[in-house]
């Protein structure tokens, strides 16, 4: 994913989304002919005033151009492997893990995860899924097979997305898109949400002359690494300065997926992630499928939640069994309720569903074509 601008103090509108009406080819390596469309999107972060912080929610469903995309030759539980490559062992295995795979059809189509290490032809990937439980490749009845399409990234880190401060002949190429400061109550933070539990690392940028680098709040060493995926949850806490911070857009451009997007769900919690679609979507649009249980009264029902930026809190939704939505503590029919690219939600399985594995489904709710 690339950055385009990241400093300026003008207004724009919440969040814009434009889709490139031509498409590029990607870069790849392996056997299988693509075309992947390329996205722009522009998100806003809120104005603070003098007097209070203000938090935002966000998510980047774009990603890097793959770079291989390819049907692997054998899978295994954890691994994938693939003919016609000769990779360096352990060149994907990074610390923190900033490679990844999306599977971009059959059963697992959508799944993303990330690679723990590889040898000249495979690849070994983490199958938690970011929760406590493993669902193998190979599962019954919901496996990779060797006809099925998948592609290799790189992610983005905190560094390249948010800004690394680091001054080349006198000039900073990739500044801050935050409020750096040489203490961490002084600055912005970023917290990247854990799915399977309540405890969330955040992240702030030290100014300070021998370190001028991300770090963790409980840490000293450099966090400039830390990968952020594509279905990555994001909490932006912009500090309140002496005088007031104007509205700040983040645009970036990346690749838009063309794979449905499938989430695991941790029963009884909120399961924090993107859509992983770049446009806006309405409630009717989703097609939930999966496990995803419908109900007539809100107890018995899977939510979805979305942060809602005016009043700075999640508004839940189920959906009935006649496909229509409701607010949690509602009666009207909410289903034409937009939400809007970028947007944060939290998947909630109240109760198990007949879905393969624990997994929420959500088709693509537009035509690439």
């Amino acid at each position: 994913m690339k950055k385009l601008f990241a400093v300026s103090f003008r207004s724009l509108s919440l969040l814009a989304l434009v889709l490139s009406t031509s498409a590029i080819d990607a870069q790849v390596t392996g056997d299988t002919s693509v075309t992947t469309p390329v996205g722009v999107m522009t998100i806003t972060f809120p104005a603070v005033t003098t007097v209070s912080d203000v938090l935002t929610y966000f998510t980047l469903p774009l990603s890097n151009t793959p770079l291989r995309t390819s049907t692997p030759s054998a899978v295994g539980p954890d691994s994938l492997t693939f003919a016609n490559v000769s990779w360096t062992p352990g060149q994907y295995a990074t610390n923190p893990a900033s490679f990844f795979i999306r599977i971009m059809s059959g059963a697992q189509e959508g799944r993303i995860l990330k690679i723990t290490g590889n040898t000249q032809n495979t690849l070994t990937v983490s199958t938690v899924d970011d929760t406590s439980t493993s669902t193998p490749l190979n599962t019954a009845n919901f496996s990779v097979t060797t006809s099925d399409i998948v592609e290799l990234h790189q992610a983005d880190t905190l560094a390249s997305l948010f800004g690394d401060n680091i001054s080349v002949n006198g000039t900073i190429a990739n500044p801050l898109a935050v409020i750096g400061a040489s203490r961490a109550g002084s600055a912005d933070t970023i917290t990247i949400l854990d799915k399977s539990s309540s405890v969330s690392t955040a992240y702030w940028f030290n100014t300070s002359g021998a370190a001028n680098q991300w770090r963790s709040l409980t840490g000293t060493g450099s966090r400039n690494e830390t990968p952020i995926f594509p279905d990555s949850a994001i909490l932006l806490l912009r500090r309140k300065q002496q005088t007031a911070r104007a509205a700040q857009p983040f645009t970036f451009t990346g690749v838009v997926s063309t794979a449905r997007t499938l989430q695991k769900s941790v029963p009884t919690r909120g399961v924090p992630t993107s859509l992983n679609f770049p446009t806006d979507v309405t409630l009717a649009s989703l097609q939930i499928g999966g496990g995803w249980t419908k109900a007539n009264r809100a107890g018995s029902a899977d939510t979805l939640s979305v942060f809602n930026p005016s009043n700075g809190k999640f508004d839940a939704y189920y959906q009935r069994t006649d496909n229509s939505w409701r607010l949690l503590t509602g009666a009207a029919d909410v289903s034409s309720t937009v939400i809007p690219a970028g947007s944060v939600v939290l998947l909630l399985e109240r109760t198990a569903g007949s879905g393969p594995s624990g997994y929420f489904s959500i088709p693509l709710p537009y035509s690439l074509n």
